[in-house]
């Protein structure tokens, strides 16, 4: 089998799901590990490892993936990685040495200033996942309604499986970052909640294989939240600490019911005041009259770990 004919060797349906892997970038990684080795990784049901060795004229001297398929020779995911490898100019099929050709980095040097402009904006006409992404990284201040636009954009692309679970992650974290020249702790605090909760809403409309990282990127807002609340306390400005404390307050009312909720770190820390500790207390307190059993030994569990804090 060699790199320039591979899909003799794949049943059509395999070879079919492995092109469509590789088209939708679902090859995360692919490294070269040596002496015509590679290791890649795939992402499909899990994150799965394809390790391929070739020679020099393109030859596959080895193929291999930890996936748990086993009713054929190959998988899908390795299919895609031979795509994602013939893709790559570094494999020629040609015991000559290949041409060397000058990096792309120097090629985009040489390129007039208007021109690399041009050629950006043409492709983010045809691509709203690349201008989202141009926003992202030249916009000094996006509105919150703006974050929300793209991120509702990108979620839409990934949970259709146009993007790999990376590029959520990674629109989730520029988000996170444009915020930090904001100087409303307040607004901050709340355009992350809308995040968590359009990303929630998400999660309820439809499913994917990669649901974790949404998860994880939920966890990333909690806690970015809680360093917005320790600086608050810390700088004891009054009228933020109350308007942080109500809108999570708000945001913890929705789905109380679990100690790991993403705001109840964020609200333990408003304990240290005080004030605030006694506010949760009786919040909690006030629940506890009007819950079932159920609720009511989950609300105690939230008491108890605000007891055991301070």
């Amino acid at each position: 089998m060699n790199i320039t004919d591979f899909e003799e060797y794949f049943s059509p349906g395999i070879l079919e799901r492995g092109k469509e892997y590789y088209r939708n970038h679902h090859v995360i990684s692919l490294e070269s590990i040596g002496n015509g080795s590679y290791e890649a990784e795939v992402e499909g049901s899990e994150i799965y490892t394809v390790f391929a060795e070739l020679k020099a004229d393109g030859e596959v001297l080895d193929l291999s993936c930890d996936c748990p398929y086993e009713w054929e020779e190959f998988c899908k995911h390795e299919a895609a990685v031979l795509y994602q490898l013939r893709e790559r100019e570094e494999i020629v099929p040609s015991v000559e040495e290949p041409e060397q050709k000058q990096a792309l980095p120097e090629q985009l040097a040489a390129c007039e200033k208007e021109t690399l402009i041009a050629w950006m904006m043409e492709y983010a006409k045809e691509n709203r996942g690349f201008l989202d992404y141009l926003q992202l990284r030249v916009s000094e201040q996006l509105q919150p309604e703006e974050l929300l636009a793209i991120l509702n954009r990108t979620c839409n692309r990934f949970f259709s499986g146009k993007i790999v679970w990376k590029e959520l992650q990674k629109t989730v974290a520029f988000l996170l970052k444009s915020m930090q020249s904001w100087a409303d702790d307040v607004k901050k605090v709340q355009a992350i909640l809308d995040i968590v909760q359009l990303l929630e809403m998400k999660l309820e409309e439809r499913s994917c294989e990669s649901d974790w990282v949404v998860y994880e990127s939920i966890t990333d807002c909690s806690d970015a939240i809680l360093n917005i609340v320790q600086g608050v306390v810390n700088r004891q400005d009054s009228k933020t600490i109350e308007a942080v404390y109500q809108s999570l307050l708000h945001a913890f009312h929705k789905d109380k019911l679990s100690g790991e909720h993403f705001v109840f770190s964020s609200l333990l820390c408003l304990c240290a005041l005080p004030e605030y500790r006694k506010k949760l207390e009786e919040f909690l307190q006030y629940q506890q009259a009007v819950s079932t059993e159920y609720e009511r030994r989950e609300l105690a569990e939230q008491q108890f770990q605000i007891l055991k804090r301070y």
